[in-house]
């Protein structure tokens, strides 16, 4: 499977016009995959780049029927596009969840990151025939690790890059090792990193390990107003992806 990144963007950053240029500027250069959030109220896990970008969204927009319609328009014009959908249990529920699932299904997201710690919450959405995004610890417990051995082929799991270092066992240290031994445990879904990887360096240790993929956060988005950083950076980052 070839290696590429994940790009997110949170919608709307100023505007839905700002959001439709820039998801339209990275897939003209090169971009395969997206993940993108909608606003929510009570965005605990955010920076604070991203949460004050949330505010300010949810008081320009009203309801979320324009978020959901914007992405039915980023499917119709980019059908083959890995859409990666991220919520909060407010969007959801503010949306409807029998609603929200109907809509995951029609635009064919690629996968739906739930943001909360509740498992049984999670394991809902895999239910209702969603690719759910499981995240690992990073010192990679044996329940979890048994857990992901479980996983069909096309589900995903995220091992955290940021920590990844704060990992405990001596036979994990590097994020190779820590693939590496989830392979050697019978998992075979799909690994992504996510967190902190800011830089080609970070992209190309991920790479190297074996990840599939690999989740690049507001970085970018924090260069909207630089266009001569943020394409160097981009750039850079798309080097990496493979054919």
């Amino acid at each position: 499977m070839a290696f590429y990144p994940i790009y997110y963007i949170t919608l709307v950053c100023p505007d839905l016009a700002t959001s439709k240029q820039k998801i339209e500027e990275y897939i003209a250069h090169g971009a395969r995959a997206l993940q993108i959030d909608m606003p929510s109220k009570d965005p605990v896990f955010e920076t604070p780049f991203v949460r004050e970008n949330m505010k300010r969204a949810l008081q320009i927009y009203e309801g979320y029927d324009t978020y959901l319609d914007f992405f039915r328009r980023i499917r119709e014009k980019y059908p083959y596009l890995e859409l990666h959908l991220v919520a909060y249990p407010d969007v959801v529920e503010r949306i409807g969840r029998e609603k929200f699932v109907s809509f995951c299904k029609e635009i064919n997201i690629t996968s739906f990151m739930p943001v909360s710690s509740d498992q049984e919450y999670r394991c809902s959405f895999k239910k209702d025939g969603l690719v759910v995004i499981e995240n690992m610890d990073v010192n990679l417990p044996d329940a979890e690790v048994e857990y992901a051995a479980g996983l069909k082929e096309n589900e995903v799991i995220t091992l955290n890059y940021r920590r990844h270092r704060e990992c405990t066992r001596q036979d994990c240290a590097g994020f190779r090792d820590k693939i590496n031994y989830l392979r050697r445990q019978g998992v075979t879904a799909k690994v992504y990193a996510v967190e902190g990887i800011v830089n080609a360096g970070m992209m190309k240790e991920v790479k190297e390990a074996g990840a599939e993929r690999a989740f690049v956060g507001n970085v970018l988005m924090k260069l909207w107003d630089d266009e001569k950083s943020l394409w160097e950076l981009f750039d850079a980052f798309q080097e990496l992806a493979g054919p």
